[in-house]
């Protein structure tokens, strides 16, 4: 049976207060503008052994914070983000990033009448990739999903384009000088 442990992690708690404030991405403007406060942590998973383990499901989970809880807290979180050990020192920066996005991306604030709502979701999205290879884009998401990838095709292909010319050109040039 596995041992876990929880603690805190001043990068981790870096990282998430820095993409929370980049004013760039508007995903979080309402985190922003309410101050909700997101704190992280690590749940790190060990075996018999104390040997670091990997998790099984999701490596990033989020947790709300109630009323009752923040009272005895010092930092006052509204969630807490459980970012698994194993699988964050095994990622790279920008594996990093991806983590903490999809883990924020859960969060729902709503300013009401009745003051703040919180509550978390579920992604967009839980799909077969043979069910859309064989059906396509049969649902909203699914078509707002293929348009994004679009989009995203539209911003690289430039780029990589230019790329490709500039290293075409480096190979014409080297063959030129010899």
């Amino acid at each position: 049976m596995p041992n876990i442990e929880y603690d805190m992690d001043k990068e981790l708690e870096h990282d998430v207060a820095s993409m929370i404030e980049d004013a760039t991405l508007s995903e979080f403007e309402d985190l922003r503008e309410l101050g909700i406060i997101v704190l992280p942590c690590m749940r790190i998973r060990m075996d018999k052994d104390g040997e670091t383990q990997p998790c099984t499901g999701e490596p990033v989970s989020v947790k709300r914070v109630g009323p009752v809880e923040r009272l005895f807290m010092s930092k006052k979180p509204h969630f807490i983000l459980v970012v698994d050990y194993g699988t964050w020192n095994a990622a790279d920066e920008q594996r990093r990033k991806i983590m903490l996005h999809r883990g924020l991306m859960r969060l729902v604030v709503e300013k009401t009448d009745d003051g703040i709502h919180l509550s978390t979701r579920k992604p967009e999205i839980v799909e077969f990739i043979r069910t859309v290879e064989r059906f396509g884009a049969y649902t909203e998401q699914l078509l707002n999903l293929r348009e994004a990838f679009r989009n995203l095709a539209n911003r690289i292909l430039p780029t990589v384009v230019a790329e490709e010319e500039v290293a075409e050109e480096a190979v014409n040039n080297s063959a030129d000088n010899q």
